[in-house]
């Protein structure tokens, strides 16, 4: 596996993006800053993104993962869960 120096990353803590910008422009400002988007810092911590050849796409996993998550909760704070 491919080692990072950590002290070369982009600790993503120190991004910051105007939300006044549309949508592209802050995509750019983005990548801009973190220069890498799927090697880069969170405090201590590296954080690496990759992602399967094949499989399901992100947006399922989090579909998958929020509706678990909502599951576990007791039902009123599963009423006010889903109020968000």
């Amino acid at each position: 596996a491919d080692e990072a120096d950590p002290a070369q990353l982009t600790d993503i803590n120190h991004v910051s993006i105007d939300t006044g910008l549309s949508a592209t422009e802050r995509m750019k400002a983005y990548l801009e800053q973190i220069k890498n988007p799927y090697c880069f810092r969170c405090g201590e911590t590296v954080v690496r993104l990759s992602f399967a050849p094949a499989g399901n796409d992100l947006n399922s996993h989090l579909i998958n993962f929020f509706w678990t998550y909502v599951n576990t909760l007791d039902k009123k704070s599963r009423k006010i869960m889903l109020l968000f």
